[in-house]
């Protein structure tokens, strides 16, 4: 919350600590999830600066992303 960054990943760890933290109202910057395999690099950087674009911090805060949008 200190730095208010979105984190991108590829690990599902974070998708159940990034549901964990919606379900019990826990605040957390955003997670924007990219399968390994199934989602290549390309459309992550494209879609990640989509969401860098379009959006603010209040608009991704306490949300779960998946990509591809």
């Amino acid at each position: 919350m200190e730095l208010q960054r979105i984190l991108f990943t590829r690990d599902r760890d974070f998708l159940r600590e990034a549901t964990y933290r919606q379900v019990h109202g826990i605040e957390f910057c955003g997670v924007v999830y990219a399968h390994q395999i199934e989602v290549p690099i390309k459309v992550c950087i494209s879609d990640l600066e989509l969401i860098c674009s379009a959006g603010t911090f209040d608009d991704v805060m306490n949300t779960l992303f998946y990509l591809p949008l």
